[in-house]
């Protein structure tokens, strides 16, 4: 349990929640997929791709996607990465009634797909309910299984076989009832046989007719492969009584373990079975029968756990040792979460968690069309953009409030940001302000981080917290500010944040003014350390009740129902807060309660207390804990009684006479008050239970007890003002007896049994007992440092009424005075630690304080702690060292102190694993955090630091940072020979030469020019540098020119010039003539539309898988006048198509024949194409990106004044890539030729 802790909030580090629920792969986060108009049975994944099955006509764009609706029967292909249809789409038919994909499943290796349903054909290949697919290849496999006799509900492929269920009776002219086993090319393996037989006379009933057709819904292989787990629907398998699932032979079908028809029912059946490899989990539907989850261990078939929730179970897909559902349950009560009402589509649980509590994931789905089931088949894969994907198919219609049908996909993307939460704000106790948040709960996490302002500071919160939080499953998270001035207004705002850091709109200001005093009540009653406290003193929302016991981030708020009100005069006198009403004869007649919604078993050892008020004669309860579906219905809100009610204190219906009672053994145990207590007057009641039994305190005396220390264990809630009391005496069973018809106050519920005194105290207190009287002294006063912090602890100081904490103050003499400034915390507890203080000598004392602000004389001082810094810096980081020549310099990172940091120590050794010592300490004290080291000798030299304080503490050594020295370099290389030069004609002047030598190594040459033979090699003279032995005067005037060349080393050393080297240039360098030609014609044409012109549109594409060629039409120039084509060059750029990009390689050859741009397809394109590839695009991957590819101007040059062709083909890759056509809108990204003429 966590607890308040005043006054030291602001020393506790910030929490902030991580990414995502932990453990949770996917957001609740939808993103746009394409859509069906019918149901999805199952998806598959295979190469990026999903493999959807289902029963629709058409596929359209989901929400923010393009293009337009496509007739597409029951099986589409979409990419797995964009939701969007792929380029290959293999629609099924089944002559002229509608076809159905019910199972799909990708092979072993994942490369092919296997489908099954009520279909002739596939992609308009004929092949009867049962079909292997390419996706990759688009095609049709040969796999082929004759003579189903109906259709195919699931599949099983192993890498040799393939196993298949559904509600066929015969395969192959063979009788197989549900079940059959074909090899990978579809021949029946007769040696396998798992005949089902036997069904109820209808889904409801309960009536087996034995022999009747069944139905295979569900295959699992073991991880050995050697057996099989089957599930649907039956009662009979080879002559075995089993229903639902069995397991059997995987290679002769004989049964090796069945479960009797009790273990789920009649009236339910299996949907799927699937494995983690050490589990098998089996997904149930009933009908009025059960709907839940079962795993067993694959070892000994035992049952690992049962998941009880209700409303059927569709499939389970284990994940990363997660089991994500699809299911509509509604009633998951028996697992300790949500009632009865709302139904939940999709969940979580961790594989191995026996209760099979849901984790923060929800996204809403909807009951849909068909059999309204919501979601049927869960898909997890990687799409190409490797990305791991989550799909979902099924029935539904909406998807998180938005229309999406049959089909929608998550990834780990979270941008939902958590709605804001609601706050108050009160000054309760002395000196503080209590925040209080409403939780709010997000559908991607279980727990969300509230940040807390003041002020008009929105950016820097006073105090954040985290706290769980899911739809059956919302705490309220408290902040008490104890740094705040009495008769000072503080104003606070909230938000939440979820763990991907998404964040809340700001909540609306709640405001409260400090006060000295407070309420004398409620410090009392918060002393105590409550589970729970309704004061009723809160107006900031008509149904949220704020828990004041100051929880820190699990605290119990109450939800106020059908109009309970909060503003009648309370029970404490001169205590501004409320009190709740309740009445029974309100003009709605609906009942008047007040509910929690955190659901968790009852605690044992409690205690309730109330101040109640009434003149009813109808009775009622006024606190009881109640079993999790006594709550408003989640669904339509009708109100509902507990089925189990304990730890109840109600009053009589007809007597006015108090009870508290319990549920312990077969019966019901009560204790009952003396005297009637429907005087209209205010009496305050507290029932306890614990080791010693129960009692019961009316008006601070106690009225009964008895040795009952035994309760009922169930998942429940507290209940305030009403609830079901069947079972227990002196009640009746109309609504008007259940509910108490008055006003309560100041509720408060604790996780231990109150003393009699305590209950005397609060019933003191309240009725305005005046208490003068101060704590007594703490005594004892100890304090010791521990190496790091002072430990402060005292005896208890006792008060007439009760203490209600303690106040610690420290001096530097035993004899100093309690003062604010000499005040280091405020505590609930008998220690406090006092965190690191600076080294000295102290003393502490201790002044205890109740409810009623009462103050002790402080204690006597402590002994004296001297705190000595023992604390050493921290370890040096980021030591790097720089050679410099014969030194180094070396530098780090500051290390940190409690105290300070006052130098640092280098140290120097020949391998990175030596020992600082003294023997290789160079350097004892440097104040900064650098160092050079000079001068060294060559070699390798490695350097360590460490960090000391003033104290003599001394850090660890750093790790090791190494460097080489060398003495510097002062040999120039040799002189370069063999320099001659000749001249091309382009008037070039090519230099080549002998490489030198050095010592080190040549870096490179310098290249000098000169008119004479003897000019200087000199800066001014020099006209390039180069790394190799080879370099060219580009374009030389007429005339004579003298070269020389010098060569260089790292250290800049330049040997001395070469001899010089002439060049006589004869004539001018005629200059390069280039062409640019635009594309006159292009298109493209593909091979799975053979008859279609694609024409002018804007794009061109080429892939080899599923075929796309384009073809590109340029009119070449006449070659310029003695030049000769040396260069050609063609320009594309990517579309701005999500998938123009390929990593395949696309080939450029020249084609002959006539063609049209307006009707060239795929059947009339030309196809004589030359030899020769003239070039390649290749590592185009961007999109909207400009590439080029060169051809060969040997092939065109020949060409140079007429038309060409140019196809764009691949022959190897399976993805396309997209280009702008000469149609593109951007006059720059149209296909252009580039070819340049030189002189030769």
């Amino acid at each position: 349990m966590a607890t308040l802790a005043i006054g030291s909030i602001a020393l506790q580090a910030p929490q902030k929640a991580e990414a995502l629920s932990p453990d949770l792969p996917f957001s609740a986060d939808a993103l746009p997929t394409w859509q069906t108009n019918g149901t999805v049975w199952q998806v598959a994944i295979s190469h990026g791709k999903a493999v959807v099955g289902g029963t629709f006509t058409q596929i359209r764009p989901g929400a923010g996607q393009s293009g337009s609706a496509r007739d597409l029967q029951s099986l589409a292909i979409l990419n797995a990465a964009t939701g969007e249809p792929d380029g290959c789409q293999l629609p099924v038919s089944f002559g002229s009634s509608a076809a159905s994909v019910y199972a799909v499943k990708a092979s072993p290796d994942g490369d092919t797909v296997f489908i099954g349903g009520q279909f002739t054909s596939v992609g308009g290949v004929s092949v009867n309910r049962l079909a292997e697919i390419n996706v990759q290849t688009c095609t049709v496999l040969p796999f082929r299984v004759s003579g189903i006799s109906s259709y195919v509900l699931e599949i099983e492929p192993s890498a040799t076989a393939v196993y298949f269920g559904g509600v066929f009776q015969t395969v192959a002219g063979q009788t197989r009832r549900s079940f059959a086993k074909v090899d990978r090319a579809g021949a029946l393996q007769t040696a396998f046989v798992a005949n089902a037989s036997g069904a109820t006379q209808d889904l409801y009933s309960t009536t087996i007719v034995p022999g009747k057709n069944a139905r295979g819904d569900a295959l699992q292989l073991s991880p050995d492969g050697t057996r099989l787990a089957i599930g649907g629907d039956w009662f009979d398998v080879n002559g075995s009584a089993t229903h639902s699932f069995a397991v059997v032979d995987s290679t002769t079908g004989a049964v090796l373990r069945t479960w009797p028809a009790s273990t789920v029912g009649p009236t339910s059946r299996t949907k799927t079975i699937s494995s983690d490899g050490t589990r098998f989990y089996v997904a149930q539907e009933g009908f009025n029968g059960y709907d839940g989850a079962l795993a067993y261990n694959w070892s000994d078939y035992s049952q690992a756990w049962r998941d009880n929730c209700a409303g059927a179970t569709q499939t389970i897909v284990p994940y990363q040792g997660l089991l994500i559902e699809a299911h509509h349950h509604h009633d998951c009560s028996a697992q300790g979460m949500y009632p009865d009402g709302r139904r939940i589509y999709l969940t979580m649980t961790h594989a191995t968690d026996p209760l099979q509590t849901h984790i923060g994931w929800v996204p809403e789905l909807n009951d849909g069309t068909g059999e309204g089931i919501g979601p049927r088949t869960i898909a997890v894969g990687t799409g190409t953009d490797a990305t791991p994907y989550l799909w979902v198919g099924g029935e539904f219609t909406r998807v998180n409030g938005a229309s999406q049908q049959g089909l929608t996909r998550f990834n780990s993307t979270d941008t939902g940001a958590p709605p804001a939460p609601t706050i108050a704000a009160r000054a309760i106790t002395p000196g503080a302000v209590q925040v209080n948040i409403r939780g709010v709960y997000d559908p991607d996490d279980s727990d969300l981080t509230y940040a807390v302002y003041r002020g008009t500071d929105t950016t820097t919160p006073v105090w954040t917290g985290v706290a769980e939080s899911k739809h059956w499953y919302r705490y309220q998270a408290t902040f008490v500010d104890a740094n705040v001035t009495p008769g000072t207004t503080y104003s606070y705002r909230v938000r939440a944040i979820d763990r991907a850091n998404n964040q809340s709109g700001l909540s609306a200001a709640a405001t409260a003014t400090a006060s000295s005093t407070g309420s004398a009540y409620a410090s009392t009653v918060i002393a105590d350390q409550p589970r729970l406290f309704y004061r009723y003193d809160d107006t900031a929302s008509a149904q949220w009740v704020v828990d004041s016991a100051g929880q820190t981030v699990v605290g119990l708020n109450g939800l106020a129902q059908n109009g309970v009100t909060r503003t009648a005069t309370g029970a404490i006198s001169g205590d501004p807060s409320g009190s709740a009403t309740f009445s029974d004869t309100q003009a709605s007649g609906l009942p008047q309660y007040i509910w929690n919604d955190v659901i968790a078993n009852g605690p044992t050892v409690y205690s309730v207390e109330t101040w109640f008020r009434t003149t009813s004669t109808t009775g009622g309860a006024l606190v009881n804990y109640g079993s999790s579906n006594g709550r408003p219905r989640t669904d339509d809100g009708t109100d509902r009684l507990s089925t189990t009610v304990d730890r109840v204190v109600y009053m009589e219906n007809g007597t006015g006479f108090l009870r508290f009672g319990v549920r312990a053994g077969a019966g019901t145990t009560t204790l009952r008050s003396t005297a009637a207590l429907n005087n209209g007057q205010w009496h305050h009641v507290v029932a306890t239970q614990g080791p010693g039994g129960m009692r019961l305190y009316v008006d601070g005396a106690l009225q009964s007890q008895n040795s009952t220390t035994g309760n009922a264990t169930y998942y429940g809630t507290w209940h305030v003002g009403g609830d079901s009391l069947s079972g227990y005496p002196s009640t009746g069973n109309a609504q008007t007896n259940r509910y108490f018809d008055g006003q309560l106050d100041e509720t408060a519920v604790y996780y231990r049994a109150l003393s009699a005194q305590q209950a005397l105290n609060h019933y003191r207190v309240g009725t305005g007992y005046v208490d003068t009287t101060a704590p007594s002294v703490p005594q004892g006063v100890a304090a010791a440092f521990d190496g790091a912090n002072v430990d402060v602890s005292w005896s208890a100081a006792s008060d007439d009424i009760g203490v209600a904490g303690y106040r610690v103050y420290r001096g530097t003499t035993a004899g100093f005075t309690p003062a604010a400034d000499t005040l280091r915390a405020t505590v609930t507890t008998t220690t406090f630690e006092d965190v690191a203080p600076a080294p000295g000598t102290y003393y502490y004392k201790v002044i205890a304080f109740d409810g009623a602000g009462n103050a002790s004389a402080a204690s006597a001082a402590s002994g004296a702690a001297t705190v000595v810094d023992v604390a050493a810096p921290s370890v040096p980081a980021g030591v790097t060292a720089t050679a410099n020549g014969l030194a180094a310099d070396v530098s780090w990172t500051a290390s940190t102190d409690n105290v300070g940091v006052t130098g640092y120590a280098l140290y120097r050794g020949q391998n990175a694993d030596f020992a600082p010592s003294a023997d290789t300490l160079i350097q004892p004290s440097i104040a900064g955090t650098a160092y050079h080291d000079a001068p060294l000798s060559e070699g390798t030299w490695y350097y360590k630091v460490t960090a000391r304080d003033a104290a003599g503490n001394v850090s660890g050594a750093s790790s090791a940072a190494s460097v080489t020295t060398v003495a510097p370099d002062t040999a120039a290389p040799s002189v370069p020979t063999g320099l001659t030069a000749t001249v091309d004609a382009g008037n070039n002047v090519g230099l080549s030469w002998s490489a030198s030598t050095d010592n080190v190594g040549v870096t490179g040459y310098l290249v000098y020019r000169g008119t004479t033979p003897g000019f200087t090699a000199d800066d001014a003279s020099r006209i390039g540098n180069t790394t190799g032995t080879t370099f060219t005067d580009s374009a030389r005037p007429q005339g004579t020119w003298y070269y020389a060349v010098a060569a260089t080393d790292a250290a800049s050393n330049v040997s001395g010039a070469s001899a010089t080297a002439a060049a006589t240039v004869s004539g001018p360098a005629a200059p390069p003539t280039t062409q640019t030609i635009v594309t006159s014609a292009d298109t493209m044409a593909a091979a799975v539309n053979p008859t279609f012109a694609y024409g002018t549109t804007n794009q061109l594409s080429s892939r080899f898988n599923t075929a796309i060629e384009s073809f590109l039409r340029f009119d070449l120039p006449a070659a310029p006048p003695g030049q000769v084509l040396t260069s050609a060059t063609i320009s594309l750029r990517t579309s701005t198509d999500p998938t123009a990009g390929s990593a395949d390689t696309h080939e450029f050859r020249l084609v002959t024949g006539a063609w049209d741009e307006a009707t060239l397809t795929w059947n009339n394109r030309p196809t004589a194409a030359g030899p020769t590839v003239l070039g390649q695009l290749a590592g185009a991957t961007a999109v909207n990106t400009a590439y080029t590819a060169t051809l060969s101007a040997a092939d065109l040059a020949p060409l140079a004044g007429s038309s060409i062709t140019l196809r764009l083909a691949s022959t190897a890759g399976s993805d396309n890539v997209r280009l702008w056509s000469r149609e593109a809108t951007v006059a720059g990204f149209q296909p252009t030729l580039t070819l340049v003429y030189t002189t030769p």
